[in-house]
């Protein structure tokens, strides 16, 4: 609408200059804002996405590690036992000393307390993974997943630095930024005196 513009017949033919302050101003800044707009949203909502399916999997890996690690005292809880009692048994014939068992003895409670330990730090893990995942805090969760080493194919500092350049959101969102101040900067060039306030600013 020319009047709410305030242009004038000679402005608004420049306004449709698709190189004129008018255009770029009134039609192309608004344009590359709202595009800038979705970008920005698309981009935050990839990031927190992304955020969120890492710290999900970090939290299972986490709660995979502590029931493989509850298996493995498990195991050793059930070695000092049979140590224990067969030390016992010497000791009754006579084949072993008194320090022989207490020794054993203390090998089966420090295994009974890690065993102990490592079920309540699998407990906690699948809890803080419940969380996550938006589940009552004590729902039983089943890990069906193993954990297996991955051999990676290393990457170069200046290719993993590149990578992070293209792919940064701050830095996306400052480049959708700068481009903005760019065209605000041509359209006050073509509309304002070097002298205008509206100049200054952009150039600023």
């Amino acid at each position: 609408d020319a009047d709410k513009l305030n242009l004038t017949a000679s402005s608004l033919k420049d306004f449709y200059d698709r190189n004129s302050g008018y255009y770029i101003q009134y039609v192309l800044i608004p344009r590359k804002t709202a595009d800038f707009t979705l970008n920005s949203a698309q981009l935050s909502y990839e990031a927190v996405k992304n955020t969120v399916a890492a710290g999900i999997e970090q939290a299972y890996y986490g709660a995979q590690q502590a029931q493989e690690m509850v298996e493995i005292y498990l195991q050793n809880l059930a070695i000092s036992k049979d140590l224990y009692e067969k030390t016992k048994k010497k000791f009754e014939l006579g084949m072993v000393a008194k320090q022989d068992v207490l020794s054993a003895e203390l090998s089966f409670i420090k295994a009974e307390n890690d065993y102990n330990s490592a079920v309540n730090t699998l407990k906690t893990a699948k809890m803080s993974l419940n969380i996550l995942l938006g589940n009552d805090v004590m729902t039983e969760l089943k890990l069906t997943s193993r954990l297996e080493f991955r051999e990676y194919e290393p990457v170069s500092i200046a290719v993993a630095v590149q990578k992070a350049l293209e792919n940064n959101y701050e830095i996306k969102i400052k480049e959708g930024a700068l481009e903005l101040a760019e065209l605000s900067q041509a359209a006050a060039r073509r509309l304002y005196d070097s002298i205008d306030f509206n100049y200054r600013a952009a150039e600023t």
